[in-house]
């Protein structure tokens, strides 16, 4: 096999999540930094809540009116999601 295509395949610095289970530690990588913050405090249910009722809303929407305050909440939602990765970004760097 040749070694240089090897090199080209891995990661430069990849990145781990390592959790405490009940069995020991469980050691995951992670495919970005969004990706190991979501891993490290364990928010893929929240997201997934948080989808759910985003599709739930969505699909309820019957006006303009309607159509507004849902985005109004999305934007709220979305601004809070981006000032928590923002401050967690500079705390990991």
């Amino acid at each position: 096999m040749n070694t240089k295509k090897t090199k080209k395949v891995r990661k430069k610095n990849p990145l781990y999540v390592v959790k405490k289970d009940r069995q020991g530690k469980v050691i995951e990588e992670a495919k970005n930094i969004l990706d190991l913050i979501i891993k490290k405090f364990n928010l893929a249910p929240f997201f997934e809540t948080l989808m759910q009722l985003m599709a739930i809303l969505l699909e309820n929407i019957q006006s303009y009116p309607a159509f507004l305050a849902v985005k109004e909440y999305f934007d709220l939602v979305l601004s809070t999601v981006e000032q928590f990765l923002g401050s967690k970004q500079t705390a990991t760097e």
